[in-house]
């Protein structure tokens, strides 16, 4: 019997020290924001030029307060770090294709691959991420962090809204990409 608990013991921390270790995106952005390779920026959602004074209704309101921040990655693409960049790259295409995201939008644009995922309910998401690449020039990763936001409101909104990238405290991030 005492064996049976040791083995038991044994198994139940191994799975706990397995899931602890476990990639999350979580763990792909605070690894990023200490490498050095990466740029890095977290933005509030009052920092979006989305204001009151704009001319929302109501509907529109509820959908910016919903929106409580977004953190920006970006690794430019060199002859230097060329396999860092495809590691990350690879790494974080691992990290995405996990049961928790749900992908709703592939495409591809001036040389460049996107891809959108979301976790949470469709009418109720709590992040949605954007991930582009370029293999010539680099790759970007955004996380829009929310508490129950609407896809589709969030669309509609960012129709309505023109937000001057340049702003940004790393310049423009566009050109980066190749976009």
């Amino acid at each position: 019997m005492k064996i049976f608990k040791t083995l038991l013991f044994s198994l139940i921390s191994l799975f706990l020290l397995q899931s602890c270790q476990s990639d999350s995106l979580q763990k792909f952005f605070v690894d990023s924001q200490n490498n050095e390779n990466f740029m890095s920026v977290d933005i509030p959602a009052s920092l979006l030029g989305l204001t009151e004074n704009m001319d929302l209704n109501e509907e529109e309101m509820k959908t910016l307060k919903s929106v409580k921040k977004i953190n920006l990655l970006m690794l430019e693409s060199s002859d230097e770090t060329k396999d860092f960049f495809s590691s990350q790259k690879d790494r974080l295409n691992a990290i995405l294709k996990k049961d928790s995201f749900t992908e709703i939008l592939k495409f591809r644009t001036k040389g460049m691959d996107v891809k959108i995922f979301f976790t949470g309910k469709e009418d109720a998401i709590d992040e949605l991420i954007i991930f582009g690449y370029n293999d010539e020039t680099g790759m970007g990763v955004a996380r829009v962090l929310g508490k129950e936001m609407n896809l589709n409101d969030i669309m509609t909104l960012s129709n309505k809204v023109d937000i001057d990238t340049s702003a940004l405290p790393f310049g423009d991030f566009e050109s980066l990409i190749g976009i």
